[in-house]
């Protein structure tokens, strides 16, 4: 999942110091902290292919997601405080803007979700073809989606809940936003 590859990636560029890589032994529990975000973010993915409409499932995985992912660097300053001070600020300095306003939007998400009525998040309903639907794995193959008509017409369309962080529509021509957390369905 790139969204996780990139947040991991992140992490390994901040534990890295003078003499190379501070051995992953060193820091269990912020990458116990880093699987938990990720862990989120797979719940987040998967009920985003869900064609189910109700339920709140989402929304609880969006809340552990922001709240597990801004604890990976505050665990990592509890747990190895030395290379925290001396790696996190010409770490944060070395970000692209882009990067440095995504984590502060992230936060100010974390913040709004946590501490008052949640994450701004718009939901609409996609239309998308039946054939594009997912099965869980290791369903059978009996109760898979399939769709025979003539050439030229195209196969029935159901409803798929599609969410957005406010950036996304106040930054419409950033794909990088988009891909990069601003719309979880893939």
């Amino acid at each position: 999942m790139p969204k996780v590859d990139a947040i991991e990636s992140r992490l390994d560029s901040l534990v890295v110091d003078v003499d190379g890589v501070v051995p992953m032994a060193e820091i269990p529990k912020t990458l116990k902290k880093l699987r938990e975000a990720r862990f989120f973010l797979a719940k987040m993915t998967k009920d985003s292919r869900s064609t189910k409409l109700a339920g709140e499932d989402f929304d609880f995985y969006l809340s552990a997601f922001l709240s597990a992912g801004r604890s990976v660097t505050l665990v990592l300053q509890v747990e190895q405080q030395d290379l925290y001070d001396a790696q996190y600020g010409p770490w944060e300095n070395r970000l692209t803007p882009q990067d440095q306003a995504l984590m502060k939007f992230m936060n100010g998400q974390r913040a709004a979700e946590v501490h008052l009525l949640g994450a701004d998040v718009e939901t609409t309903v996609e239309m998308v073809p039946i054939t594009q639907i997912e099965m869980e794995p290791g369903t059978d193959p009996r109760y898979s989606i399939s769709w025979w008509g003539p050439p030229g017409v195209p196969p029935p369309e159901i409803g798929r809940k599609v969410r957005l962080f406010r950036v996304c529509r106040d930054r419409a021509s950033s794909v990088r936003f988009l891909l990069c957390f601003g719309r979880i369905n893939l």
